[in-house]
């Protein structure tokens, strides 16, 4: 427990490590952004960004989960790796040609939508997602290595050329195409560097097209990746809806608010990144070890979201800083951080499913928040605009909490019975 307690505080630093600066790196292009431009213009930034990054969920599509579970030994890294490599670079075509589809059928317009200056930077985005691909599938290998400092390094050079790239764009008063093109520059140093750091660990890592191999992995990963896909969709809906119903200054505003929100969320993904090899583990010696490790980590994560709280408390009033007329984005900011620790604990909810090989009961959970939250949005953002999204997006999240804690509680219950 020693050791796991030490690789889960080493790999969880590393990562932390790397995400402050992709984090001072990211907060920094937002600021810039914000500030020299203004709220219509993060708007249309924000329409274009989060329509295309909501497909990266569907390219990760919970391949590592199934990726690492398999690595039982050094032999199976390179096969595995190979075989998830391949769905990915398939997947992140067809969701390419999916975003395509999507940009040529909305109608364009010019405020409350997609203008063709959106619509053309919503397509560049979406170029990242074969770099999103090779960067995922490299880091199933540091995880099955607790080698996230490769990670960190490749991700953090990415986000420093973005932070570069941005701040050339906006000395040449660049529009929001150019600020989308920026960031395939940084996409495109960081699979290059997570790469050479993959073929360094394994050797060989070229995708591998071997539909049957392929078809056996997805289908195996295809209750996480369902999962993950609606989960991403129930927390960005608000958002989209938004960009539709409301002005993309609205949309500007609740932006900046989740942007500072979602800085926060990183924490208990990298607490679960290292953790969930390690809960692996755990859960092939008994239920009763995965049980110990699990309390460990909801302790953890509760108190670092006490932390988060306080963070986000004394964050809030500084965003009108940025540019006065983001002094709007305070009050979602607050119904946003309300709900931390519900975040942070469903994320370990959900892995320890999946350590169990209960992820097919995540689907329906997804489901049933997804659906509650999208007719609530449809309800109340014509008339309550972003303080709805944010209320919704906290509620939906609360009922995965609530159910998937429900069954592995029951599944720890139901194993110390059998075993008096």
């Amino acid at each position: 427990m020693i050791s796991a307690k030490r690789s889960i505080i080493t790999n969880t630093t590393a990562q932390l490590l790397g995400k402050a600066i992709n984090t001072g790196s990211s907060l920094l292009v937002t600021i810039l952004i914000a500030r020299n431009f203004g709220a219509q213009y993060y708007g249309d930034f924000t329409k274009a960004f989060i329509t295309a990054t909501l497909f990266f969920i569907g390219i990760d599509f919970g391949l590592n989960a199934i990726t690492v579970r398999r690595m039982q030994d050094s032999q199976d890294e390179q096969r595995e790796f190979r075989n998830a490599f391949g769905v990915r670079v398939v997947l992140a075509a067809l969701f390419f040609i999916l975003l395509s589809l999507f940009v040529l059928i909305i109608p364009t317009v010019s405020e409350n939508g997609y203008s063709t200056k959106v619509k053309m930077a919503t397509l560049i985005f979406g170029l990242t997602f074969f770099e999103q691909a090779s960067f995922t599938t490299a880091n199933a290998i540091f995880q099955r290595r607790l080698k996230y400092s490769k990670s960190a390094i490749a991700s953090s050079l990415g986000s420093l050329v973005i932070l570069a790239a941005v701040m050339v764009v906006i000395a040449l008063n660049g529009d929001v195409r150019a600020v989308a093109l920026a960031h395939l520059v940084g996409s495109i140093t960081m699979m290059s560097v997570a790469l050479s750091f993959a073929r360094a660990e394994i050797g060989s890592i070229s995708p591998r097209f071997n539909f049957g191999k392929m078809k056996g992995l997805f289908s195996e990963a295809f209750p996480v990746g369902g999962a993950l896909l609606i989960n991403m969709l129930m927390i960005r809906i608000g958002t989209i809806l938004l960009a539709f119903l409301r002005s993309s200054s609205e949309v500007g505003f609740y932006g900046l608010a989740f942007r500072a929100f979602d800085v926060v969320l990183v924490f208990p993904t990298f607490v679960m990144n290292s953790a969930y090899p390690i809960m692996v583990e755990r859960a092939r010696h008994g239920t009763e070890q995965l049980a110990r490790i699990v309390k460990k980590v909801a302790l953890l994560l509760f108190l670092t979201s006490l932390v988060a709280l306080v963070v986000l408390f004394f964050a809030s009033p500084l965003l009108e800083l940025i540019r006065a007329e983001f002094i709007e984005s305070q009050i979602p900011l607050k119904i946003l951080r309300l709900w931390i620790p519900i975040f942070f604990l469903s994320s370990l909810m959900q892995w320890t499913l999946v350590s169990q090989k209960k992820e097919n009961i995540l689907i329906p959970i997804y489901l049933l928040a997804l659906v509650i939250n999208l007719i609530a949005n449809l309800v109340m953002i014509p008339r309550f605009g972003m303080l709805a999204a944010a209320l919704n997006t906290g509620i939906s999240e609360f009922i995965v909490l609530f159910f998937t804690s429900v069954v592995v509680l029951q599944s720890f219950r139901d194993t110390r019975e059998l075993k008096r």
